[in-house]
């Protein structure tokens, strides 16, 4: 009954949609990709890609959850899909695999399996900063460096594109726009 009335109710119908559709993307988890590079200031070094996971709603924190491609000086890195927390792994406390936009607190490790033989690790106000006298780290395994060297903040740059919510909304208001103004014109002229 709903689909054959459908030219009738045409206009409620798009009406209800839109708020449908805005409330889901508004209602959807954020799931973010983060952008980073990091330039070693002791090895000149550059390590670069992608994160998955959720920036937190201080928009500074980023919890993640796996890695997107990596490369160490220009060239493609291995898969890194063993991806935790040092302090986690370590015993140190129950804590997420986190990195802040402005390197003011970092405490990830991304390896090639769970034996960490490969990989790198970003420690900064973290318990694996403090196993090496409570300096911030960043340690990289054979395929970054084979190094362990002092973490420098001004090394790191990150960024996180708009959520794919707000994208969705305003793709959801533009339909309604567009909807909107192929009614008018569709409209017969009475004259």
């Amino acid at each position: 009954m709903f689909l054959t009335n459908a030219p009738k109710n045409s206009c409620v119908i798009r009406v209800a949609i839109l708020p449908l559709l805005l409330s889901l993307a508004a209602g959807t988890s954020r799931a973010d990709i983060l952008t980073f590079t990091y330039v070693s200031p002791d090895t000149g070094s550059v390590l670069s890609g992608t994160m998955n996971g959720t920036l937190e709603p201080d928009d500074n924190t980023f919890v993640v959850t796996s890695m997107g491609p990596v490369d160490f000086d220009g060239a493609p890195a291995p898969a890194l899909p063993f991806v935790d927390s040092p302090d986690n792994f370590l015993g140190i406390g129950p804590a997420l695999p986190t990195v802040t936009l402005n390197a003011s607190f970092m405490d990830l490790f991304a390896c090639t399996d769970n034996t960490c033989s490969d990989g790198f690790l970003f420690g900064v106000g973290d318990g694996a900063s403090g196993l090496f006298g409570g300096v911030p780290v960043f340690i990289g395994g054979p395929s970054f460096g084979n190094t362990t060297s002092l973490f420098d903040a001004n090394g790191w740059s990150a960024s996180v594109p708009e959520p794919s919510s707000l994208c969705l909304g305003l793709t959801a208001v533009a339909l309604g726009i567009a909807v909107r103004r192929n009614r008018r014109r569709s409209r017969p002229i009475s004259g």
